[in-house]
């Protein structure tokens, strides 16, 4: 708890005092979401870091990881679609998949949503919140067979892993319409709570 406190804390110093630097305004808003459970700062300093250099990769990956999970959806894709333009081979590139998933959870398109998440899965084969959310998407989707080696993948990497303490963390700060779906999903999949 106190390192959490400690990074929301230099998150939003880096909000203070770095306004001029694009990238620093990207990484910070990433923290203040996830660590202070601030959309409206982890937006502001999305919007402040475009408005200094629209093409900075990072303010747009980051961008549509929080507007994805918190904010506009429509925002979320346009970010994640310039960053991927912009930036196809960047190692955060990921994170824009994992914002189209979110973006097509919101709008109940699991098959789309599964197709992203395994686009991201591509890209960053060691993050297993990205398994987690492929085998959720294809659990809505009624595809329980397709879930299987996902699932065994994601115990592999995360042999621990359990439904509530994943959509606990994410309870915080993630639109209900996110949320309140993807346990359903993990359930469907046959992931243990």
């Amino acid at each position: 708890m106190a390192d959490a406190e400690a990074g929301a804390r230099h998150a939003r110093a880096a909000l203070d005092h770095g306004g001029d630097d694009a990238t620093a305004l990207g990484i910070a808003s990433f923290v203040i979401l996830h660590l202070g459970h601030d959309f409206v700062a982890a937006s502001g300093a999305i919007a402040r870091a475009l408005s200094l250099n629209g093409s900075c990769a990072i303010a747009l990956y980051f961008g549509a990881h929080i507007h994805s999970l918190s904010g506009d959806p429509t925002k979320a894709e346009n970010y994640a679609v310039r960053a991927l333009r912009l930036s196809p081979f960047d190692p955060l590139c990921f994170v824009a998949h994992f914002a189209l998933g979110n973006v097509r959870v919101r709008e109940r398109r699991y098959d789309d949503a599964a197709s992203s998440y395994a686009e991201g899965v591509r890209a960053n084969p060691r993050f297993s919140t990205l398994y987690a959310l492929q085998a959720a998407a294809l659990g809505m989707a009624g595809r329980i067979d397709a879930t299987k080696p996902i699932s065994r993948r994601l115990f592999e990497l995360e042999p621990t892993f359990r439904i509530e303490p994943f959509i606990t963390f994410f309870t915080a700060f993630a639109a209900p319409e996110i949320v309140n779906n993807w346990p359903v999903g993990m359930r469907n999949a046959g992931l243990p709570e």
